[in-house]
């Protein structure tokens, strides 16, 4: 089973570095053919995570973790009020893990934004056309089927609980930061429950979509709007994050994992591919952090 673990780990760092490789290509050989000038278009800097990550890298692994064994999946439904349940629990997640991240990075970086995410103050700034498709359609697809089900469906053999903890903890390091990492950990756990639990993707797919077209779209537009609209968007998520964090209490019990193998978190984390993957992650870190 150890081989298992390894593949899968080697997979996912396929699909990250080859995310990385495909874009240093695609900047290289559009930067020769049309000089240094073009780097500050829209198009150029959204093409280069659209091209090389979602449509190059994205479709490689895909056809790698597809001669991996997967186990079957039960399939259930989720009711509109436990899905209404699910993005209040995600807002409330996500806020917590937002001001963990800023708490982190006050530690680690002298000036505000230094050790930030270059692609995410991207996606908060520019065209809306971009925005949407990129953040709220291409990378919350290719995200969970990465991270949700291609894993998943993978590794649910080594039991529920590592499984859940093992996608949002990948999923988390792939963001290279720590203004990401906490939020993306717990969202990602949250996303890898509720696909144990539904057998269905397209939940967390239309979660995330919704996550971050909220952060991208809404909370960008009433940050240009300023003033009351600005602090109304920011009221309402609080409410909601508030509502969330009473639902998650209130529910509590109804969390379970079922008493499946356990397999030991040594065999799952300490092998080849996912030491050579966490090793990658740690290396953007140290990267994000090095000035």
């Amino acid at each position: 089973m150890k081989s298992l673990y390894s593949k899968i780990g080697k997979c996912i760092l396929l699909y990250l570095f080859g995310g990385y490789l495909f874009q240093l290509i695609y900047t290289t050989v559009l930067t020769e053919l049309f000089g240094e000038a073009i780097t500050g278009e829209a198009w150029y800097l959204w093409c280069s995570m659209l091209i090389p990550v979602y449509l190059l890298s994205f479709p490689l692994s895909f056809l790698v973790f597809r001669r991996i064994e997967t186990a079957p999946m039960e399939i259930h439904k989720l009711s509109g009020n436990q899905f209404i349940d699910c993005i209040l629990i995600g807002v409330f997640l996500s806020g917590t893990g937002s001001l963990l991240g800023i708490l982190i990075e006050s530690f680690l970086v002298p000036a505000p934004g230094a050790g930030s995410n270059a692609v995410e103050e991207l996606l908060l700034q520019s065209d809306l056309f971009w925005r949407i498709l990129c953040v709220g359609v291409a990378a919350p697809i290719v995200e969970e089927l990465v991270f949700r089900k291609l894993l998943i469906d993978r590794v649910i053999c080594a039991g529920e609980k590592i499984t859940v903890f093992l996608s949002g903890f990948l999923f988390a390091l792939s963001h290279g930061n720590f203004s990401q990492f906490f939020y993306t950990f717990f969202l990602g756990m949250l996303w890898a429950y509720i696909y144990v639990r539904t057998g269905r993707v397209i939940y967390t797919i239309l979660l995330h979509m919704i996550l971050n077209l909220s952060s991208s779209v809404i909370t960008v537009f009433a940050l240009e709007l300023g003033g009351m609209y600005q602090w109304a968007w920011y009221g309402a998520l609080c409410v909601m994050a508030i509502a969330g964090m009473v639902v998650l209490i209130r529910n509590r019990r109804k969390f379970y994992f079922k008493a499946a193998l356990q397999e030991p978190w040594r065999k799952v984390l300490l092998n080849a591919g996912m030491i050579a993957y966490i090793s990658f992650c740690v290396g953007l870190f140290l990267l994000t952090y090095a000035e």
